[in-house]
């Protein structure tokens, strides 16, 4: 679960809707100022964790 429950953009609503629009990849690309914070990352990597849960061929690599 996320640290704080940011309205925009809801990573796992899109992820799932590129995955049932039969995407075969999806990149998570923060713009670079938000990569230095960590819960951003963290907000990713929960996200992934999720669709995972839902869509077992979904994959991550950092």
């Amino acid at each position: 679960m996320p640290l704080i429950n940011w309205s925009q953009p809801n990573l796992i609503q899109a992820g799932t809707t590129l995955i049932k629009s039969e995407a075969k990849a999806i990149l998570f690309k923060p713009i670079r100022w938000i990569i230095d914070n960590h819960e951003t990352i963290l907000d990713i990597k929960d996200a992934i964790v999720a669709l995972q849960s839902q869509y077992p061929s979904v994959i991550y690599t950092d």
